[in-house]
This record gives structure tokens, C-alpha cells and sequence, in this order.
């Protein structure tokens, strides 16, 4: 069993401890898993839970080494008198003590003395009642520093949002109940998690020395009760950029198949609009298009599958005002791809357009999902398999079916 046994705190929202011997003393409190430090004279100032929880863990588990006091040899004191702690540096001038508080307990009492040799340091153990031999690491964790150095002092699951501004774009990202980041500003899209994990985990490692308010810093707050920080790009952006929040998938995981697709490309009168037939494997038709027309069921099927799994090689762009879509081809799209995707209330299906743009110089095609969202980059696979006419005329159709079947005579 432990011989610090009662010592630690309970595990509930709420305990308090301080500490003697360090300069300056401190108490400790717990509130909602946050930990803060109150020095005499001073306002509580957030403290490191993660070594205060270091500490606490260490204490928990920790077993006496020996006993140097009491021992049962003859003649030694019947109770702890201040020479005999002085002897392990336990007395109140030399001794690291603590006092353990929570909630409906009463105090609990350590104190760490000196060192004794072959990795081992004297303790005052069992409120007062013995002096332990414990392991030397136990006092190094008691002496740490449980002030929270850093500028954001939380833990990342504490983070429920970040706002950030870079470069004039402003970008603002939530997580919901399940746990999924989304990007709310300045589009509304799935958020790429593993760029957000990235910078929740520079933004927490940032301290007072990475303070900047030069006309390039970056100014960032973390949840809601965060004050706004301004540091250097570098510091939280190292190889990355506010682009890269987007994710890539180009639309929403888990959407689906969509069940209507209408396409518009450029010059045409009106668009062509097809259906998916209402049983699962039945034949899509034409609903309307600017002519009489056939749907082309091969086209109709690569381009469904291409919506369902559709990524983009790079966000260009978070940010494009109007005026500047025309640097895209965009402003003129070459293609309005519209696609209804199922959704909660079959009455009132999910409706995204994609619109393709002008080609980059290696070749993909810059595309967006309208004024409320990214413009992205696409491959030139993917783009020409969305550019496949879904339908074609009739009188076509029934030249190509008459060709086919004079071929077979």
C-alpha cells in the first residue's frame, strides 16, 4: 500500500492543495479540471496541470523505500521533535510541505526533506507520523514549477474553438458534440482535423517570449474565455497555412449519392437535368434539357461517383472576394455542376453546385462551391470526367443506335 495513503485529493470537480518551502508559497486549486495557483497578495494565474497531475499521479502510487524514523531502536524519540526532522531536513525552514484538502476530508500532510544518497530522499509521511525513504524523482516532481508558463494554459480536448486571423482573412472553427471540426468562417465547410490538431497544438505550446504585435502577427484566441493572442506566423503556422483548415474532401463525408444532377455549361440555354429512376438500380432520365435528349447512363454513373469521392489537391483560396473570381475562370465558369444529395427530410434534398474554372498552368482545373466556400483545385482527371454530357440529344441517340445496328447486318 502506499505511504501516502489519504494524501492526494479526490477525484471529483474540485480540490485544493498548497505548498510550503517553495519560494513564494502557493495554494492550489482544481475547477472543472482546470488547475490555477493563488500566491499571497496575488490573483490566482493558471497553473500546469499537466505537472500538477504528474505530481499527484507520482504521490498516489509511491512506496516507501525503508523507514528511517521510527524504527523501534532504543532510545530514539517517541514523536517527531524538531531535531530529528532537522536531521532530514524536514524541519519548516528546509522541508517542501504540503497540505491536501477535498471536499468532506480533512487535511492531509507531506513534506519532503533532504537527500538521501543512492537515488533516495527523506519524506515525512502519514501526517507527521513517520519519516520514509522515498524515490528521489517524487521530490524533484514536488519542486516543479506549477505555474502555466504558456499563453493558452488548457488542454486540447478543452478546445471547442479557435479564431484566427492571418493576412486579412479571418477564419473562425467550432467542434461539435461528436467531436468533428467544422470551418464556420469565412466559408462553411468541413474543417481537415488533422490541421487543426496541428495548430491547437502549436497554439498551446506558444509562451510570453512568442508575443508579437508586428503588422504581420497572427492574432488567435482558443475557446470562448480566451483573450486574443498575437504571435508570428511561423510560431503557429511552420509549413502551413490558413488554406489548409479546409478540408480536402470537396463535399460533406458521408453525403451520399446523389439522386438529381443538373449541368450548365457555358453558352448553353438552360440546363440539362437529370433523375435517378425511383427504385435503387433503375435507369436515370432526362427531366428537362434545352433539346429533346437521352440520358447517358455510362456518364451519368462516372459522374456520380466522381461527387461522391471528390477531392481537392490544394485550397487555392479561403477567401475570394467576387471581383476576383475572374483570375480563376470563374467569374464565367466553364460548368455549373448541380447535384442533389440526400438529406434528413426526403422533400428536401441537399443542393450543391460546382462550378469549373479556368486551368492551371499544370494542368487542374480551378473550381469552387460557390461565394460561400473555398476555391480549390481539382485534377484534370476529375474535371473531365465532371465535364461528360450527361445527355445527348435524341435525334444523335438514334443515329447512333441506327449506325450500331446497320454495323451488325
Amino acid at each position: 500500500m502506499s505511504c501516502f495513503s489519504g494524501t492526494i485529493v479526490p477525484r471529483k470537480a474540485r480540490g485544493t492543495f498548497s505548498r510550503c518551502g517553495a519560494e513564494p508559497p502557493a495554494a492550489f486549486s482544481r475547477e472543472e479540471g482546470s488547475w490555477t495557483a493563488a500566491k499571497p497578495g496575488e490573483k490566482p494565474a493558471p497553473a500546469s496541470s499537466v505537472r500538477i497531475r504528474e505530481f499527484l499521479s507520482a504521490l498516489a502510487s509511491a512506496e516507501a523505500i525503508d523507514f528511517a524514523w521510527p524504527t523501534g531502536a532504543e532510545g530514539e524519540p517517541a514523536s517527531a521533535t524538531a531535531t530529528l526532522l532537522a536531521g532530514y531536513g524536514l524541519d519548516p525552514d528546509s522541508a517542501l510541505a504540503f497540505t491536501f484538502r477535498g471536499a468532506g476530508r480533512q487535511d492531509a500532510q507531506v513534506a519532503f526533506g533532504k537527500d538521501a544518497g543512492d537515488g533516495r530522499a527523506f519524506a515525512l509521511v502519514q501526517n507527521g507520523a513517520a519519516v520514509a525513504l522515498v524515490d528521489s524523482r517524487l521530490r524533484e516532481l514536488a519542486a516543479s514549477d506549477f505555474l502555466d508558463p504558456r499563453l493558452f494554459p488548457c488542454d486540447a480536448s478543452s478546445v471547442s474553438r479557435v479564431s484566427v486571423s492571418c493576412g486579412g482573412v479571418e477564419c473562425l472553427l467550432s467542434k461539435d458534440a461528436g467531436g468533428a471540426w467544422r470551418l464556420e468562417s469565412p466559408v462553411a465547410a468541413p474543417a481537415d482535423a488533422a490541421a487543426v490538431r496541428a495548430f491547437i497544438d502549436a497554439a498551446l505550446a506558444l509562451k510570453a517570449a512568442d508575443r508579437y504585435d508586428g503588422k504581420d502577427a497572427v492574432r488567435i484566441s482558443l475557446s470562448t474565455n480566451s483573450a486574443p493572442v498575437s504571435v508570428r506566423r511561423e510560431a503557429v503556422f511552420a509549413g502551413r497555412r490558413p488554406e489548409d483548415f479546409r478540408s480536402l474532401s470537396v463535399f460533406p463525408a458521408k453525403s451520399g449519392a446523389p439522386r438529381r444532377l443538373s449541368a450548365l455549361p457555358a453558352g448553353a440555354a438552360a440546363p440539362t437535368v437529370v433523375a435517378a429512376g425511383p427504385a435503387q438500380d433503375a435507369p436515370w432520365i432526362v427531366e428537362s434539357a434545352p433539346v429533346p435528349s437521352q440520358p447517358v447512363q455510362t456518364n451519368i454513373a462516372a459522374v456520380v461517383a466522381a461527387l461522391q469521392d471528390l477531392e481537392a489537391s490544394e485550397i487555392v483560396s479561403l477567401k475570394t472576394p467576387r471581383a476576383a473570381l475572374a483570375k480563376y475562370g470563374l467569374e464565367k465558369p466553364v460548368l455549373v455542376l448541380g447535384a442533389d444529395f440526400p438529406s434528413g427530410d426526403p422533400s428536401a434534398p441537399s443542393r450543391k453546385n460546382i462550378m469549373l474554372g479556368a486551368k492551371a498552368s499544370d494542368g487542374r482545373r480551378y473550381a469552387t462551391l460557390g461565394a460561400f466556400d473555398a476555391v480549390f483545385a481539382i485534377s484534370s482527371a476529375d474535371a473531365e470526367i465532371l465535364e461528360k454530357p450527361l445527355a445527348v440529344p435524341a435525334e444523335k441517340s438514334e443515329s447512333a443506335q441506327n449506325g450500331r445496328k446497320a454495323g451488325t447486318k
